[in-house]
């Protein structure tokens, strides 16, 4: 894997230490946490198809060129930390047309109902549930922020645009959100958290 030095301060996440490299932050209490992540996303990535060494690992890199001036340029596409109060994995990703930003949480599987339908699941988020797919030992269920009131920056050019975009705060907030939800209605007296 790439190594990369890791920051003992700080950050907007309010953990110590952090891995960034082209867009992608990984957020932990310490560098072995980092790491275990970082190689947690890698692998992730491997099993949707692509991989950290080849080209095609630039989809997650996303090519902010030609887009309106905003807050967009100075976020990362991709982020990824353990919610403090759920001790659930959580991750952001953006969108490489759209420029919006979706989040998903994973959820231990077994803790889940039978169904891997993600629309059974009663899950309240911006837009409603738009993502679910088994991964492992988990059930990854995701959110996206290309709604009809979102803004869009890859598109802009494209659509006249009287919406509000969702920043990393905004989909932060929301990944938490559905990380209490899912602990709450699913982890209750269950120890996988």
């Amino acid at each position: 894997m790439i190594s990369v030095d890791i920051s003992e301060k700080i950050d907007p996440f309010g953990y110590k230490c952090k891995f960034s490299l082209k867009g992608l932050a990984v957020y932990g209490e310490n560098i072995k946490a980092v790491s275990k992540l970082t190689d947690d996303l890698y692998e992730f990535l491997e099993f949707q198809g692509w991989s950290p060494d080849k080209e095609a690992f630039t989809y997650y890199l996303v090519d902010k060129v030609g887009w309106p001036a905003g807050e967009w340029h100075n976020e990362p596409n991709c982020i990824l930390w353990i919610d403090r109060e759920t001790g659930l994995k959580c991750v952001i990703f953006r969108h490489y047309y759209y420029g919006t930003l979706c989040g998903y949480v994973y959820a231990p599987l077994s803790a889940l109902p039978g169904s891997e339908d993600y629309n059974d699941l009663d899950l309240e988020v911006h837009g409603g549930l738009t993502y679910g797919e088994v991964y492992q030992d988990s059930y990854i269920i995701g959110f996206d922020c290309a709604h009809l009131n979102d803004f869009c920056p890859g598109i802009s050019k494209l659509i006249i645009q009287e919406r509000q975009y969702r920043n990393v705060d905004f989909v932060r907030s929301q990944c938490e959100s559905l990380a209490r939800q899912i602990k709450e209605k699913f982890l209750k007296n269950n120890n996988n958290s």
